[in-house]
């Protein structure tokens, strides 16, 4: 029986999703100014007021933003795959899902699904952008849920197509007859795979794919240097018949340097061509990063990072990280956030710092866009600041929907939303105790990475995942810079991320949740972020970067250093760069980077927010 995830197109096209379009760069022409896209905007009153005021102030925006962004990007790639999707789940031979309906609907449905948990002042609020853009409510609800939705839908389907495409299974070392290291089976590794390597050592791989591996389509990177398979130094064997597993050997040119770290690349295409997207192609697996070191390097392998080398081919992911006490010239608590993800030359053109006024509950404000209420970064008026990454990870709904229901299974996420968790944190919680509190007891629609701070200095990253196994964990992991809590030490007895008792920072990957999920759905093995996630090595190579960015200002890391940080070529992402902002919790000041492509590369606007809050009853 056919699948839907055998479909040639769907498991390309799916991936392809998160970048939802090319991203092009802004012109510019001699010393003319770039456009200023962002605003600042403050509401007043109940939820159903201040959404009142938010949708009639940028109506035409967020028209804008929802047909850029989903109508002529997003959809289109969804509406491609319900053929396939139909094949297997039954419930989208719907007529509902037909004549290119099929992921507005999908969207829709999933957006109604998670209304049902939806505090109601939140639906009073949308109900209100609604009304007043003069736009139909369940737009607004999937503008302001289809990232939830989407993030849940890439993960299964990214590791779907990986599934289907040429894996790594096992990486052998060897001197002369001698093996001197190895992985086998092989498992992606944060830190080094094999240490004090001969010079002399040849690598071994061994590469397997349900469809045949391609030998010719075999690239290494050692280091700087590029190999393929005809290069001489590159033999590959079939270890059966029909290709579908291979064996590499290579023997690096000239031996490798002593003493040093070394970064091999390795990836490969199967032997089926696909043509869904001119010129034929194999299907490729994902760029594994293997790290290692030779003989008088003198490290055990948990104290080399897997950082490799930069990828002009790939971009970084997003960044946050927060500096206290002795970190800092001053002593002042700082929380700096860089969200890149999906701005497809749209979002950033759409950027707003909303301030809140609620006639009930804190102020607060978070940098946002037009109809959308959350945003992935705020503060409030107590001094309590948060930024959020998303952390892929297949312990969410979506998995749990197809393990359930399999070929009646549908493609709905669950919980609260991600920017619902943000904006709840800024009106309830008054510091980082209460927040992760909060975080605990609320069940994650996807794998998501929070960084926490508060005017009393206290700095916590929280990670989350939608615990569909029902651990004993309840899916919720949290550590923080204090040396003297044994769980915030991993398995060396070392910080989790970081550099002293001063300093926490995150990117897209997890630091402590590094088992995320492993079971068997039919014939799948469900496995841990590390093991597929196509964001997972570029979020090492990002986390490392940043720590030494940091270690390089440690004591110094005012508001001046922190947006240089943020600046740091290796960490900006100059696609899909969406906004970024500095909060200082005791000042309750921020700073904040929006309206251009990268943000970074403008000016770090300064906002008052307590002064803002004390005018807060004027209106």
């Amino acid at each position: 029986m056919k699948t839907a995830w055998r479909s040639r197109t769907f498991c390309k096209l799916a991936a392809a999703i998160l970048a939802a379009a090319v991203a092009v760069g802004a012109f510019s022409c001699g010393g003319l100014q770039a456009p200023t896209y962002y605003e600042v905007f403050e509401l007043y009153g109940t939820p159903y007021e201040r959404g009142y005021q938010h949708g009639a102030h940028f109506s035409d925006k967020i028209r804008s933003l929802y047909t850029m962004l989903l109508t002529t990007s997003i959809f289109p790639y969804l509406n491609r795959e319900r053929p396939d999707v139909a094949s297997v789940m039954l419930r989208y031979q719907d007529e509902k899902y037909l004549n290119g309906n099929f992921s507005y609907q999908m969207m829709l449905d999933s957006a109604l699904n998670l209304a049902k948990t939806l505090p109601q002042d939140y639906l009073d609020e949308l109900q209100g952008v609604a009304d007043g853009a003069r736009l139909p409510f369940d737009q607004i609800l999937v503008l302001n849920t289809f990232f939830d939705t989407l993030m849940g839908f890439r993960a299964i389907v990214n590791y779907i197509q990986l599934s289907e495409g040429p894996s790594l299974k096992a990486v052998e070392f060897f001197s002369g007859a001698e093996k001197v290291g190895a992985s086998n089976p092989y498992a992606p590794s944060p830190y080094a795979t094999v240490v004090e390597l001969p010079a002399d050592a040849r690598v071994r791989l061994v590469i397997a794919a349900a469809h045949g591996v391609d030998p010719s389509t075999v690239r290494l990177q050692l280091d700087e240097t590029l190999y393929t398979a005809a290069d001489p130094s590159v033999q590959t064997i079939a270890l059966a018949a029909d290709n579908k597993t291979v064996e590499v050997m290579f023997t690096p040119p000239g031996g490798l340097a002593a003493a040093a770290v070394h970064s091999l690349i390795v990836e490969a295409g199967d032997t089926e061509r696909l043509t869904d997207e001119p010129p034929e192609h194999a299907r490729y697996m994902r760029a594994e990063r293997i790290v290692f070191s030779t003989r008088g390097y003198g490290r055990a392998a948990q104290d080399i990072e897997n950082m490799g080398l930069r990828d002009p081919t790939t971009e970084p992911p997003a960044i946050a990280f927060a500096v206290k006490d002795g970190a800092t010239p001053d002593g002042q608590v700082r929380l700096a956030s860089h969200f890149a993800m999906l701005d497809s030359n749209t979002s950033h053109k759409h950027a707003v710092l909303f301030v809140h006024h609620p006639s009930h509950g804190k102020a607060f404000a978070f940098c946002g866009w037009t109809g959308v209420i959350w945003g992935v970064s705020g503060m409030n008026e107590n001094g309590l600041a948060y930024a959020v990454d998303s952390s892929d990870t297949l312990n969410n709904p979506f998995v749990a929907q197809f393990n359930k229901g399999l070929i009646f299974a549908e493609l709905v996420s669950s919980g609260i939303p991600m920017g619902i968790m943000g904006r709840e944190m800024l009106i309830g919680a008054a510091n980082v105790s209460e927040a992760s509190a909060y975080l605990q007891t609320t069940p994650a629609t996807f794998g998501w990475n929070f960084l926490l701070a508060d005017a009393a200095k206290n700095i916590a990253a929280v990670e989350l995942d939608a615990n569909i196994e029902n651990k004993p964990d309840g899916g919720f992991f949290t550590y923080s810079s204090d040396r003297n809590d044994p769980r915030n030490l991993d398995p060396w007895g070392r910080l989790y991320a970081s550099l002293g008792e001063d300093d926490l920072r995150m990117a897209s990957h997890y630091q402590k949740n590094v088992d995320d999920v492993q079971y068997q759905i039919v014939t799948f093995n469900i496995q841990p972020q590390r093991c597929w996630s196509s964001f997972y090595f570029r979020s090492l190579r990002v986390f490392y970067r940043l720590g030494q960015e940091i270690a390089a200002r440690y004591g110094g890391l005012d508001r001046e250093r922190m947006v240089e940080v943020l600046r740091v070529g290796d960490l900006v992402d100059h696609r899909d760069s969406m906004n970024a902002a500095i909060y200082e919790p005791q000042s309750l000041m921020i700073h904040f980077a929006m309206g251009r492509e990268p943000a970074t590369s403008g000016p770090f606007h300064p906002y008052n927010l307590g002064a803002a809050a004390r005018k807060g009853g004027a209106k």
